[in-house]
């Protein structure tokens, strides 16, 4: 992790990817505080990039705040080409909203 101007984090997307996995072991493990810590300075540490967008709405989506991950794909999607993984992952959200015919056609 380097510092970008004004001596703010850049998150590359390696590093983000590390972090949000040690999130997800954090409360497999039981230490869901300190992940939901972790979680929220990640989601308000990231720029706003396509991935980092896409980061910001698996946590979200991890977190069971599907309608907030629907709002950060849909932000990802308008910042350049989405992985595959990113329309698959927005369609999860969507259905846990009960919006399965716009899951499907998001697919």
């Amino acid at each position: 992790m380097a510092t970008g101007p004004g001596g703010f984090m850049v998150y590359t997307t390696s590093r983000l990817r590390a972090q949000f996995e040690q999130i997800q072991q954090l409360r497999q493990t039981g230490q869901g505080a300190v992940a939901d810590m972790l979680a929220n300075q990640l989601v308000a540490a990231v720029a706003n990039s396509t991935d980092d967008f896409y980061c910001q709405a698996s946590i979200l989506l991890e977190r069971g705040r599907a309608a907030d991950a629907l709002k950060r794909f849909d932000q990802a999607l308008t910042r350049g080409p989405a992985p595959p993984e990113l329309l698959v992952d927005r369609a999860v959200a969507l259905l846990e909203l009960g919006r399965l015919e716009d899951a499907a056609a998001g697919c």
